[in-house]
């Protein structure tokens, strides 16, 4: 099933089996996929805004240029997605496991992703400015050239992760750890910062 150039306002998609669809610059505003059956399914070009995809099963599923505004995402499978170059600017993934996902490029700034475990996920170069990764495990994780400008990383982990190249400009990185972290000199000043450690270049 293929669906091309359509547009819903406040549709209710809850239950639905849509496994496998195909949504090529569709635009869903308002709408509901509460428990849905989104499994293998293809977007390319479509936007979800302030939509609900709670409890929805998404496994397998790919997102090529796609955005996701302001996004539900409680309890959602997410196993395996693949989110190329998407927008996702304010969804809100609650007690969801993005683990095994594929994340390139993109803008993910104001998600909430607090206290997930993303460890050994691929998030370089990713925008995730002003994102809350509170409490996240991150270790292990590739955060080369990503953009954490005014980040939340409060009590995060982030053991063995590779932070180099990435931008930590007013990051809240209080009680985050970093054992084993690599980084270049403007990451483990802004770590020092944080600390409280007075930095002065002789």
């Amino acid at each position: 099933m293929e669906w091309t150039d359509k547009e819903f306002v406040g549709e209710d998609f809850s239950n639905r089996e849509l496994t496998g669809i195909r949504l090529i610059r569709c635009r869903f505003v308002g709408c509901s996929f509460k428990r849905a059956e989104l499994s293998e399914a293809v977007t390319a070009g479509s936007v979800y805004d302030s939509c609900d995809f709670t409890d929805a099963r998404m496994g397998a599923s790919e997102h090529k240029k796609s955005a996701f505004l302001h996004g539900r995402f409680e309890n959602t499978g997410l196993f395996s997605v693949r989110f190329e170059e998407c927008k996702m600017t304010g969804s809100v993934f609650a007690s969801a496991s993005l683990r095994h996902s594929v994340i390139r490029g993109g803008d993910w700034s104001f998600v909430v992703l607090r206290g997930l475990d993303l460890s050994g996920m691929d998030w370089s170069e990713v925008c995730l400015k002003e994102a809350d990764l509170g409490e996240c495990r991150l270790d292990g994780a590739n955060l080369r050239r990503s953009d954490l400008t005014r980040a939340v990383l409060q009590n995060a982990s982030l053991k063995s992760a590779d932070l180099r190249g990435t931008t930590l400009s007013e990051a809240i990185l209080t009680d985050a750890v970093f054992r084993g972290a690599r980084m270049g000199i403007e990451q483990a000043v802004a770590v020092a910062a944080s600390l409280g450690a007075l930095v002065e270049w002789q």
